[in-house]
């Protein structure tokens, strides 16, 4: 089926993510590059990448999803534990938006060899997997070292704002210059006669969430690395984010 459909679609978005949720029978890494040899995930990126190529889908058609959120777990030891609940969350139960991560008390961990980063309250007992600076900064030197196409995120508006911004950190990773290339307009779209009360108030969860909700807009830049000519293409909407890689020697 994917060597059928592959000569009709110009980039696959790969959803990296949700390898774990609140159905899952343990707690677990949610976006895991690697693959575990015990029983803290059961998938994994690389092996679904992988898989991709073997059906014939070129490297560089391949988009690397990452999440911009937390997936909680309650009363457990840790990764491959059992639990008991989610916790409250951001939108939905056991789903934190990226900018209110780590929570407080909480310690943030990161591994570079399983490729995961996530928190733990050994007070609450409360295990919260997800991508943090140094996790999306792995990812994408693991993007640039396997020639994939780039990198999109669900989504948009539960990023941080400036330096603690997962968006522009995997940007600026792919060789994109500071201050340039993202747009940074707040969202114009506008939903009055919505039935939905969150849709009428501008999709907005908070006053400060419209300053990292993006408009749809399409904007470029470039910079020059010692492999060639890097051209960076963010396609930006306000659910999602995309950032394409192309190179030229």
């Amino acid at each position: 089926m994917i060597a059928e459909m592959d000569q009709y679609v110009d980039f696959w978005n790969l959803m990296a993510y949700d390898y774990v949720w609140s159905g899952s029978p343990q707690t677990g890494h949610q976006a895991n590059l690697f693959p575990a040899n015990d029983s803290s995930t059961p998938f994994d990126t690389l092996t679904a990448v992988n898989y991709y190529i073997s059906k014939g889908v070129a490297p560089q058609n391949i988009v690397l999803g990452i999440p911009i959120y937390g997936r909680a777990f309650d009363s457990t030891a840790g990764a491959g534990s059992p639990f008991v609940g989610v916790g409250p969350g951001t939108w939905e139960l056991g789903i934190y938006d990226f900018k209110e991560l780590p929570l407080i008390g909480a310690k943030e961990q990161f591994d570079s060899k399983l490729g995961v980063s996530y928190s733990y309250d050994a007070t609450k007992r409360e295990f919260i997997s997800y991508d943090n600076i140094e996790m999306v900064n792995q990812k994408a030197a693991w993007i640039q070292k396997s020639g994939l196409g780039g990198a999109m995120w669900w989504e948009s508006s539960a990023d941080a704002l400036g330096s603690k911004s997962l968006i522009r950190s995997v940007y600026l990773a792919l060789g994109g210059q500071d201050g340039l290339g993202l747009e940074m307009t707040s969202n114009r779209l506008a939903y009055l006669d919505s039935t939905y009360a969150n849709l009428r108030a501008g999709m907005l969860d908070s006053e400060s969430a419209s300053e990292s909700t993006f408009e749809s807009t399409v904007s470029a830049a470039s910079s020059s690395t010692t492999t060639g000519t890097v051209t960076l293409t963010t396609i930006i909407t306000t659910r999602t984010v995309t950032v394409f890689k192309s190179q030229a020697n």
